[in-house]
């Protein structure tokens, strides 16, 4: 009769934890991987470009950086329209995907993050994703957001697309905005 070996019992055992801690270290960088933007070069400019899903203190630290603050910092927009869409449900999530190369995205951001402050929309409502000249995010796929100019600014209520602005606005965004959310049945 044999006796099973503690030692071959406990080798075993290491190698269940490591392969578990293996895995859930693969995972954990695949998952951090998709979440944080990536930086890469772009052929057509000398810097590199946003591409993947962002926070806000990303547009600072890429391409956009310079023209976001100074936007941002001199837009103001219609305060009529602004009011108006203060007064409105706050039940809308919102998907910005944009081109930290493009010129609109460089203008229409920051002017629809400063609409998106003034109103008081919380930030975890926003979803921002950079692309780069193929509309391409990388690491997630937005095929289905049929992506065909940046910036687009996608309205999103109960999950369904309730509306969207592309590229510049026909007006200007708070102006769009307010069309979007009062086009919508409460």
């Amino acid at each position: 009769m044999s006796v099973p070996c503690f030692h071959n019992r406990k080798k075993a055992g290491y190698k269940r934890f490591f392969g578990l801690f293996f895995s859930i270290l693969v995972m954990n960088t695949y998952v951090m991987a998709q979440q944080n933007p990536t930086l890469v070069g772009d052929p057509r400019t000398p810097y590199k470009i946003l591409v993947g899903v962002c926070e806000r203190a990303d547009l600072y630290d890429s391409s956009l950086g310079f023209y976001h603050e100074w936007e941002y910092d001199r837009y103001y927009p219609d305060s009529v329209a602004i009011l108006k869409i203060s007064k409105l449900p706050k039940d809308y999530t919102i998907t910005i995907v944009l081109g930290s190369w493009c010129g609109d995205s460089r203008e229409q951001v920051p002017r629809f993050l400063k609409i998106i402050d003034l109103l008081g929309i919380d930030s975890k409502t926003l979803r921002i994703i950079g692309t780069d000249r193929q509309k391409l995010a990388l690491t997630i796929d937005i095929s289905h957001l049929n992506i065909i100019r940046v910036p687009t600014f996608i309205f999103f209520r109960t999950g369904n697309e309730v509306g969207r602005i592309i590229e510049t606005p026909e007006t200007t965004l708070e102006k769009e905005m307010l069309k979007i959310i009062t086009s919508q049945p409460d």
